[in-house]
């Protein structure tokens, strides 16, 4: 990507002996530093541990560590819970967030590309995990998120479209839905 992608950003990889990536940094439009940077810790699977975030949180401010996310995998390799900490000062503190996942069995397309130029450190069960996300729960403190998602597949058992629901709660009540649909489209090489 180039700083003349429609995007404004860009990424650069820095990775391991074996290949594997270890830091993405993220650049905006029209500066030559980086103002985020993704680390990735793997399990002796390759599957990814934990994914560290810093960024600048502050105009004016240094780049810093403000989130640890940690991944657990169920055996075909779909991310079954990540548990997001906040940190301060470089240190965890005991705001977690937790989010849950469900998924159907067919093919997810995101999962099989072969780089992470697009994956969002953020939410990474969509672009890492085998399968399509049916559900994503999200639970913290008196607050919560529930997105749903409906796929109609393809012959090959790739999702052609999705109806994705998102509810935000407040201390179990639902206080608003929004419901979105795409298309999907792929071009096979």
């Amino acid at each position: 990507m180039s700083k003349n992608d429609t995007t404004h950003k860009f990424k650069t990889f820095e990775y391991n002996s074996g290949g594997k990536v270890l830091k993405a940094y993220s650049y905006e439009y029209g500066f030559d530093k980086y103002d985020r940077y993704d680390s990735l810790v793997y399990k002796a699977t390759g599957l990814i541990a934990t994914i560290y975030i810093a960024a600048i949180t502050e105009a004016g401010g240094s780049i810093g560590l403000f989130q640890k996310n940690v991944l657990e995998w169920d055996t075909r390799q779909n991310i079954t819970q990540k548990y997001s900490i906040l940190m301060r000062d470089g240190k965890e503190t005991k705001d977690t967030t937790v989010t849950v996942y469900t998924y159907d069995n067919k093919i997810n397309y995101a999962a099989q590309q072969p780089i992470l130029f697009n994956l969002q450190m953020d939410d990474p069960a969509d672009a890492l995990s085998t399968n399509n996300v049916l559900t994503s729960i999200t639970t913290s403190g008196s607050d919560g998120e529930e997105i749903s998602n409906v796929f109609t597949y393809d012959n090959g058992n790739y999702p052609i479209t999705v109806i994705t629901t998102t509810k935000e709660l407040h201390n179990g009540v639902v206080v608003s839905t929004q419901q979105k649909s795409h298309k999907l489209t792929y071009v096979k090489l």
